[in-house]
């Protein structure tokens, strides 16, 4: 009897998940569902700075080419998960319960419709429903008085940068961490990594 694996989220960390299941479990031993809470693909949803490690393991997971072809985000995941047959995503569908029992997970949504599997994985970002319905359902969110700022930029070719990987600078007032990409840098990354 086949494994059934509801992910929820289909954002980066879902789809990666899925894929590396995919990956690594045989067709006939796994069914993965990925339930998304929005209508449709997006590219909305918390900044995500992968770091050389993380680029590494989505490298070993055979995204980096469509990576380069596409550019970063989601849907170069998307493009390689249509090739699994193991591997379904289910849009528009918001978890409002979530019920475990010795033999499965059954999760309840808003629609009304009922899904039971083996396991259920919680890829569903900061406001998480498995955090929230399942596994923390007392804690409520509160401000930590950390904030995070992101922002990108195209540097000139002639222009030189004064480190040669992610750096940080910490002071009393705060943190600024810079890094940056470029093509060659990964191809090196991919070939020393093999």
């Amino acid at each position: 009897m086949a494994i059934h694996i509801m992910i929820l989220g289909a954002g980066i960390t879902g789809l990666t998940s899925a894929l590396a299941l995919s990956d690594n479990l045989l067709d006939t031993l796994a069914k993965i569902t990925i339930f998304e809470v929005r209508s449709a693909p997006a590219t909305i949803g918390g900044a995500v700075n992968l770091t050389p490690k993380a680029l590494r393991y989505l490298d070993h997971l055979g995204v980096h080419d469509i990576i380069l072809q596409n550019g970063f985000g989601a849907r170069s995941l998307l493009d390689l998960l249509k090739e699994q047959n193991d591997t379904e995503i289910v849009y528009g569908k918001k978890v409002v319960e979530i019920v475990e029992s010795p033999q499965d997970v059954t999760l309840k949504f808003e629609d009304g419709e009922t899904v039971s599997g083996d396991v259920l994985l919680g890829c569903d970002g900061i406001h998480s429903a498995v955090r929230s319905l399942l596994t923390d359902p007392e804690r409520n969110p509160t401000y930590t008085g950390a904030s995070v700022v992101m922002a990108t930029s195209n540097v000139r070719p002639e222009a030189t940068t004064p480190w040669k990987s992610t750096g940080l600078i910490s002071s009393r007032q705060g943190k600024l961490m810079c890094t940056y990409y470029c093509t060659h840098r990964i191809a090196q990354s991919s070939s020393s990594a093999q």
